[in-house]
């Protein structure tokens, strides 16, 4: 009775990629009438120029020993594998072969292709890439969270937008390296905090220019959503962002808060650790719209829900008024 096995290759990779499969083949003549499928598991859309780790599953269970595979570029200057790791060396698609012997004589191969991207990700790309994936990434920075580090209240993240997306980044010595309108470049680590996927470990890898333009959202929000929508929402939505129509307000006592409130009945969703002064005073750029007391059309990420389980976030954009 034949057999029919899969050499699956999961290539595991510090950032994004883009993958293709082909059909695997069998050299040994003992099993050339078996039949060897190939599955090419993978997250993301580019990789941007680093290191990989291969993964290989054989009949959909992971191989116990990994160095029993094989791994060969099919140009050798593209990448230097050792074992099953490789430093990517070139830009452009690049194929890799594996060969794995099973039953201590058979073997199967199978081959896989990806894309090497030369350059930053997109916000996108670096969302698409998974957790724990290691990203380089450009945008603008967009809005900040306050916290407090010691006795100090300052600001503990930012947000990164390009035309593609939007993602918070988490690290306070950065975020106090940046001001908003800051075209930079943030390499780190893409995790997870309740349900969003966020940037954390950052370093500021570059920054270019100051008083940028946030780009507009458009490529990504999602529209027809009201802030009662948000606020009554029972799905998941933490690392979403919504095109609300909002009055922005201020509440609290010790220092100055910013919420988003629907002008139709005043339902409000807070802006996550907003605080204005005590020493993060990045978001007074909203006192403005405040003081305007007018309603404005805004892209407003979801970012958490807080500990009595209310959706919060930020406003990462403002369309310009009629």
């Amino acid at each position: 009775m034949k057999k029919n096995f899969g050499l699956a290759l999961l290539a595991l990779l510090s950032v994004g990629m883009v993958a293709c499969g082909g059909n695997t083949n069998n050299p040994s003549s003992e099993v050339e009438t078996e039949k060897h499928n190939l599955e090419i598991k993978v997250g993301g859309s580019a990789i941007v120029q680093s290191t990989v780790t291969f993964v290989a599953s054989f009949d959909g269970s992971p191989v116990s020993d990994q160095a029993s595979v094989v791994y060969t570029a099919a140009n050798a200057a593209a990448m230097d594998i050792t074992g099953n790791k490789a430093v990517l060396n070139l830009a452009g698609e690049q194929t890799v072969k594996a060969a794995y012997k099973y039953d201590g004589e058979k073997e199967v191969s199978a081959e896989f292709k990806f894309v090497v991207k030369a350059g930053n990700m997109t916000v996108k790309e670096a969302i698409e890439s998974g957790k724990d994936s290691s990203v380089t990434v450009a945008g603008v920075v967009s809005a900040f969270v306050g916290g407090v580090n010691g006795t100090n209240y300052s600001a503990n993240g930012f947000y990164l937008n390009d035309e593609t997306g939007s993602i918070y980044v988490y690290g306070y010595k950065v975020a106090n390296d940046v001001e908003r309108g800051d075209k930079v470049t943030i390499k780190g680590t893409v995790t997870e905090y309740n349900g969003a996927l966020q940037i954390a470990y950052p370093e500021l890898v570059k920054k270019a220019e100051t008083n940028v333009a946030i780009p507009n959202p458009d490529a990504f929000v999602i529209t027809g959503k009201t802030v009662s929508d948000i606020k009554n929402s029972t799905e998941n939505i933490a690392g979403k962002v919504f095109k609300v129509n909002c009055k922005i307000s201020t509440f609290g006592d010790t220092w100055m808060n910013y919420q988003i409130v629907d002008p139709s009945n005043g339902t409000y969703v807070n802006i996550y650790s907003s605080a204005s002064d005590l020493k993060c005073p990045e978001n007074k750029w909203l006192d403005s719209y405040v003081e305007a007391k007018t309603p404005v059309d805004v892209a407003f990420y979801v970012n958490s829900k807080s500990k009595k389980g209310a959706w919060r976030g930020n406003i990462v954009y403002v369309y310009p008024q009629a």
